[in-house]
């Protein structure tokens, strides 16, 4: 998914002091943060597992609760959205706290460069595909992707262009949070997300019972869903409060933080896969925001710990780094329909050999024009 181009985390960055980051979180927002890309490397390659799964040989396949604890591209999905809610809340900031005002043109800019280049190559692929009969979507797919509208238009179905729902939900959340931070500020707009956090699970439950024919599309929407994001934007402007540091005593103990992994794990996809919508909509998704916001903190001030240690492996923060292209592209290969379905370890080799070229010569060519377009308006 979407995010930031951070330089790749060194020894030397990594934060050692609690306090590293707990003072000054948006000092300086081109530094590197620890064990991000690395929660980005374990959440794509949850959605990768979830979707190649069924290819797996049958021996190697799982079932009922060990599958949805496995199978979990949920949970990925949702740990991109704080995440990203996170990263872009603390830039906005720090472009406030540095010239006293947002460019909301320059950050639309940024955000094209980085964001349009991998999607729309991506998009232009899977039309050739479809024209040459490889595979089969309809003109009117293509419309609602290449709009970011695909969450909204309920007709909109077609397993390869099917994961471009959080992708819309991050595109709508990029034109509007930007817009409502520059309007608020930052103390009102904490408390804006703050209540969108307190008010989403009511609103997944009134729209349930209001509107049954949108119960399949609760998870996919950007009003059910925008508490997500929000958890991360709280995060991102809570991180200097006084609650937010008790909270932190509170939770920085190896027995708390085995326990929010666990239930994020296993207690949360068992009681989904149990009672569904009637503990997701009301209530799982809220707690697995809270797990998600209290862990991605601790392993941000804490890259030392077990968990922080292997988030940081250079082969896994490598592999986050290029989690959008290849959650853009995994989607063509883990799939039943294509000449790879027999040979599992093929279709995903070739999920991260397409990753790998969208990265380096679509992403980075992008983000290096991206550097001299920001390089030539600050001189």
């Amino acid at each position: 998914m979407p995010s930031e181009a951070m330089p790749k985390p060194s020894g030397e960055s990594l934060p050692t002091k609690q306090n590293d980051y707990v003072t000054s979180p948006n000092r300086n927002p081109k530094r590197s943060i620890p064990s991000l890309d690395g929660l980005r490397a374990i959440s794509c390659l949850f959605v990768m597992l979830a979707h190649g799964a069924h290819s797996l040989p049958s021996r190697f396949r799982l079932d009922g609760i060990a599958a949805a604890c496995v199978y979990n591209a949920p949970l990925g999905v949702h740990t991109f959205f704080v995440i990203s809610g996170f990263l872009i809340t603390r830039l906005l900031k720090s472009e406030l706290d540095t010239t006293g005002t947002i460019s909301l043109k320059h950050f639309y800019i940024r955000r094209s460069l980085r964001i349009f280049p991998a999607y729309y190559a991506f998009l232009c692929v899977c039309g050739v595909a479809a024209a040459a009969g490889w595979f089969s979507i309809e003109p009117k797919m293509f419309l609602a992707a290449a709009t970011y509208l695909w969450n909204y238009l309920h007709w909109a179905d077609s397993w390869f262009l099917g994961h471009v729902w959080s992708l819309s939900i991050e595109e709508q959340f990029y034109l509007i949070w930007p817009a409502l931070f520059l309007f608020f500020g930052p103390d009102k707009a904490k408390y804006c997300a703050l209540g969108i956090i307190i008010l989403s699970p009511a609103l997944r439950v009134l729209t349930y019972f209001l509107f049954p024919e949108s119960r399949p599309y609760i998870s996919i929407m950007l009003h059910t869903r925008a508490d997500a994001l929000m958890f991360g934007c709280f995060l991102a402007l809570a991180w200097d409060d006084l609650w937010l540091a008790r909270w932190r005593q509170l939770i920085y103990r190896p027995l708390i933080i085995t326990i929010l992994s666990l239930f994020l794990l296993i207690i949360s996809p068992t009681l989904s896969y149990h009672f569904r919508g009637a503990y997701l909509l009301p209530a799982g998704l809220s707690l697995d925001g809270v797990c998600i916001a209290s862990l991605l903190m601790y392993f941000v001030e804490r890259p030392a710990s077990f968990g922080g240690s292997l988030l940081n492996q250079p082969g896994l923060s490598w592999l986050g780094r290029m989690s959008y292209s290849l959650y853009l592209w995994q989607q063509l290969f883990l799939n039943e329909h294509n000449i790879f379905a027999k040979y599992p370890p093929a279709q995903f080799l070739a999920a991260f050999l397409v990753a790998m070229a969208s990265y380096y010569w679509i992403e980075q060519p992008a983000l290096k024009l991206r550097r001299i377009w920001v390089r030539e308006r600050n001189d």
